[in-house]
């Protein structure tokens, strides 16, 4: 006699049900907005912008909250790809371009393979290391200097007061 096998691929993955109704919300948001700057750079070759920037950021921070790492994987690089075209000043190029469409769409399988009864996410590994590539084609964003005169330190900020001084 027959039995049905469901074959499927990539890596099994859990995520708790509330969580992933937040994933769910932070995931569509963002996606709008890197499927906006998709079509607004076919139409009208527009640079990386801040907001395509604080998407590919939320999405990935997002992914890594919720531990799937093969979804990371593309998605920091990504994030760090956006961030140098900025930082660079330069526009994507259509294999930049590309990989962002790309990125999103795997976005978009994991957090649909999240949904299934037993998640198994795809593992995107070909396409992260063409994201990483492009990230490392792009120079490295100097860091920020800060001005501080040779005679002058710093005052010392105790650790309590920075930190309670960064909260809302």
């Amino acid at each position: 006699h027959r039995v049905a096998l469901t074959v499927c691929c990539g890596d099994p993955a859990s995520v708790d049900g509330v969580l992933l109704e937040i994933l769910d919300a932070e995931i569509s948001t963002h996606l709008a907005t890197v499927e906006q700057w998709l079509g607004d750079v076919v139409d009208h070759g527009l640079r990386a912008d801040e907001s395509l920037l604080r998407a590919m950021h939320t999405i990935n921070g997002a992914f890594a909250m919720t531990e799937v790492p093969e979804i990371t994987e593309v998605t920091l690089p990504a994030e760090g790809y956006v961030k140098r075209l900025l930082a660079a000043d330069l526009p994507a190029s259509d294999a930049g371009v590309a990989a962002i469409a790309q990125t999103a769409d795997a976005v978009r399988r994991a957090l649909a393979a999240l949904h299934e009864a037993q998640p198994r996410i795809p593992v995107f590994a070909d396409l992260a290391a063409r994201v990483a590539a492009l990230r490392d084609s792009l120079p490295v964003p100097a860091a920020r200097s800060i001005d501080v005169a040779d005679d002058e330190e710093p005052a010392p900020v105790p650790a309590t007061d920075a930190f309670v001084d960064g909260l809302p």
